[in-house]
């Protein structure tokens, strides 16, 4: 049996960081940070399939995917699949409504991919990155939340950030008082998320001034309210479109790219799917890679990335995830997901 009291201390202790433990925020809004530097994913290197082709609990895409690394979970959040009628419901509601309120469909699965389990988000955002925060057998999820309505079938995106236990058959409304919501930038739009647990971090993406920022907390300060950031920097211009991202230590790695052009796909596509990895300490670009992984899906989106530390025993042993969304056929439109890792280091 897996022991359960698994602390910070003794992951990054596993991992050789435990230097990262001192770490004190209130670093300035820099490029040129001191985040203690992290092992480096080799984007063109080993790797591996989690599942592929699975069925989450509606049919729309994935947008992202967090793992519960304690509890050995996956869950999935997608867009709300329209036609459904919650209990409260006078009447079903169509896709486009759902989109513009902002409402979403989380899924646990097990790392086979079964479902384990769904609950309903109204009012939150898009999905675009979410994390996840064990404590003892209870999964606590990080996400957008507060979104705007937008008129029909326009994406909308959180204002604030959400903590709340996964409870599966629930449906969840943004304006819950059981919220834990936070505002680590006050003013920030676009707001998403990711949790480093390794590190004990919390990653903040957000629009402010009309760009794209990350800014990097302790975990334990954003739950107390604080505002103050161990380093912050501009998203630089990436390969395509904007996709997900996951971070490991100073690594912040961004999935970008489109579905191919034509389903099935010219034998001549190779897609416009990128790996890239940026150093919150220079604010740079430091790895790019243009992955081939799923190129045989009939239809493939890159959606959402996560780390993955299969056993947190052994917390070296770590892996960098990104998923696709994929179909079972050209002519079938139901979506499935994929996930893809990375698991060697430069």
């Amino acid at each position: 049996m897996r022991d359960s009291r698994v602390t910070r201390r003794s992951v990054l202790k596993g991992m050789g960081l435990t230097g990262l433990v001192a770490l004190e925020p209130g670093l300035a809004r820099s490029a040129l940070a001191s985040v203690p530097s992290a092992p480096q994913f080799s984007l063109s290197g080993s790797g591996g399939t989690i599942f592929r082709g699975v069925r989450l609990y509606n049919q729309t895409v994935l947008q992202s995917f967090t793992f519960d690394n304690l509890n050995q979970f996956i869950f999935t959040v997608q867009v709300m699949q329209g036609g459904i009628q919650l209990p409260d419901e006078s009447s079903a509601i169509s896709g486009g409504v759902r989109q513009g309120n902002g409402d979403l469909c989380v899924t646990k699965l097990d790392l086979s991919g079964n479902i384990l389990g769904h609950m309903y988000l109204r009012g939150f955002g898009h999905g675009v990155q979410i994390g996840s925060e064990p404590e003892g057998s209870t999964t606590y999820l990080w996400t957008e939340t507060a979104a705007p309505a937008k008129s029909s079938g326009t994406d909308t995106f959180g204002t604030k950030i959400a903590r709340f236990p996964f409870v599966s058959g629930q449906v969840l409304d943004a304006t819950a008082s059981s919220l834990q919501v936070f505002t680590p930038v006050p003013g920030s739009t676009s707001n998403s998320c990711n949790i480093d647990i390794a590190h004990g971090y919390f990653l903040f993406r957000y629009v402010q001034s009309g760009a794209h920022w990350y800014s990097l907390f302790d975990l334990s300060d954003v739950k107390a309210g604080s505002t103050s950031s161990i380093a912050t920097m501009q998203e630089p211009t990436l390969p395509s479109t904007f996709q997900g991202y996951a971070s490991f230590g100073n690594y912040i790695y961004a999935l970008t790219g489109e579905a191919y052009a034509e389903c099935p796909p010219s034998s001549s596509d190779t897609g416009d799917t990128y790996l890239t990895t940026m150093d919150i300490n220079s604010g740079a670009i430091v790895d790019s890679f243009l992955t081939g992984a799923g190129k045989t899906l009939e239809y493939r989106e890159p959606e959402g990335m996560a780390i993955q530390i299969p056993d947190l025993s052994n917390p070296s042993q770590v892996r960098l995830c990104f998923g696709f969304a994929s179909e079972e056929s050209c002519t079938v439109s139901p979506k499935y997901a994929t996930i893809f890792y990375k698991d060697s280091f430069k």
